[in-house]
Formats: structure tokens, C-alpha cells, sequence
């Protein structure tokens, strides 16, 4: 994969996850099966197979939309070795590349869609911080937090 630069994109999420929680059979095993992603994900990033985020999940998680409860891959990220930046790229411009998609978005360059998310820290310090999202901009428009709207016109001025 690293060769031939095809990507990979686990969709692992912790032992913790609610998701598991759904799931029947001997904890055991999804035990065994989180490690197992753990280390195929730590090989994967040792070898150089370029890793970009994505998401399958298709799980109800109580109190999460499906982007948000997507964001727990994050920790896998982390406890399988990523860097921060590794995480950030993985995220943006590996993301934008894998779907074709590079020339118009995945980092902030002059001519590419301003889609920028803040988060309320450094995430190359603690890429976990991701998973909470304070801003975000979208094609140039401010879509969270919910842009306050303009005032109506006072009957007087039409």
C-alpha cells in the first residue's frame, strides 16, 4: 500500500465505544479485535501507508449525531501510534487527496473552499481535541457557531 500510495482508512473505534456496548458476543473478542485494529493500524503508519480519516459509522450512539460519535476514531488514532499531525493530515489533506479532491480543499491555500474548523486548544498537542469542534466555516460561511442574523428592518424604512 505504501508503494503503490493507496490509502487506508481504518475505522476503528476504542474498546469503550458505545458502539461495542451494542454489540453481542464475549467481550473477549471485541477485545481481541480492537487490539488487533491497534496493531495493524501502528504496522500500517510504521510502513508508511499514507492513512486518511474516514467514517463507516452507522450505529445510533445515545447523545451523538453520526459525525460526532465518528470523531471516537480518534482515539485509535492516538493509541495506535499517530502523531498529532499525523491525525491533523489524515483528517484534511490526506482525506481531500483520497477523494480526488486536493486542488480545492484540504488545507488553507489562496483559491481552495475555506472549509476551517477551531477547536479550544492546540490540537498538535492533544489531537483528541478534534472531537470538539467550536467553529466551523464551510465554503466561506461561518456554519457553527449559527451566525446571528441580521436585524429586520423596522417597518418605518420600507
Amino acid at each position: 500500500m505504501a508503494a503503490q500510495h493507496i490509502y487506508l482508512t481504518p475505522t476503528d473505534v476504542p474498546i469503550e465505544s458505545e458502539v461495542f456496548a451494542l454489540r453481542s458476543g464475549p467481550r473477549q473478542n471485541l477485545i481481541d479485535f480492537t487490539e488487533s485494529n491497534k496493531k495493524r493500524l501502528g504496522r500500517a503508519i510504521a510502513l508508511g501507508v499514507p492513512i486518511a480519516f474516514g467514517s463507516d459509522q452507522y450505529d445510533d450512539v445515545t447523545g451523538k449525531t453520526r459525525g460526532q460519535a465518528s470523531l471516537e476514531t480518534l482515539i485509535s488514532y492516538v493509541r495506535s501510534g499517530m502523531s498529532p499531525i499525523q491525525i491533523i493530515r489524515a483528517a484534511t489533506i490526506s482525506a481531500a487527496a483520497l477523494l480526488g479532491l486536493e486542488k480545492d480543499t484540504g488545507s488553507i491555500e489562496i483559491g481552495k473552499t475555506a472549509d476551517i474548523v477551531a477547536v479550544p486548544g492546540d490540537p498538535l498537542l492533544d489531537p483528541l481535541l478534534l472531537q470538539r469542534v467550536s467553529f466551523v466555516m464551510k465554503g466561506g460561511e461561518v456554519v457553527l457557531p449559527l451566525p446571528i442574523p441580521a436585524s429586520p428592518l423596522p417597518p418605518w424604512t420600507s
